[in-house]
């Protein structure tokens, strides 16, 4: 999709939002995404993919294997990154969008516009409800955490079970014992 468009010679920019920026942040934002974009000269050329480790700038894999095999020792043991495969993809992507606070709490929500009542944790009451704070500064969670310290393996579960008890306390009828007694079998 198209997000400009020329018009006598001047770019126009034609964004297609689903929730138009609306806090003084996103707007700042914003302006200064257009301002970066209105430096690059547009050109009205289709788009090439090229290799920049090619002499003709054209892609072959050839050259890709060749560019590599220059770069890289065939003959030296190889460093071998293994996911843990005892926790669910799903826990996995949670932990990761959680480092990046982008999982719905309500510091999260608030932050895209969403008009909340409060931003304090429903689970303590002593903070503010970011990612960092359910998972790890909490006193529910860091009761939770002194608990693990002799079961390390299934810590990123217990993040999972975290979020799963928040979200049944805002969400649910108030009461999370299902999601502690889970916690403390794991």
């Amino acid at each position: 999709m198209d997000y400009y468009r020329s018009n006598n010679g001047n770019i126009v920019w034609d964004w297609a939002w689903t929730r138009v920026p609306n806090s003084e942040e996103e707007k700042s934002e914003m302006e200064e995404l257009v301002n970066m974009l209105q430096q690059w000269p547009i050109s009205s050329n289709e788009d090439v993919w090229f290799w920049s480790g090619s002499e003709q700038n054209d892609f072959q894999v050839k050259e890709v294997r060749r560019s590599l095999t220059q770069q890289v020792d065939l003959n030296e043991s190889v460093f071998s990154f293994f996911w843990n495969k005892w926790t669910t993809k799903k826990s996995l992507m949670f932990v990761w969008r959680a480092i990046e606070e982008k999982i719905p709490t309500a510091s999260a929500l608030a932050h895209r516009g969403m008009n909340l009542a409060g931003t304090i944790c429903k689970t303590c009451g002593a903070a503010e409800e970011t990612a960092v704070h359910i998972l790890l500064q909490c006193n529910f969670a860091k009761r939770v955490w002194e608990e693990m310290t002799r079961k390390r393996r299934k810590a990123i579960q217990v993040m999972w079970h975290l979020w799963k008890a928040r979200n049944e306390k805002i969400f649910g009828d108030g009461h999370n014992t299902e999601y502690v007694q889970q916690i403390g079998t794991v």
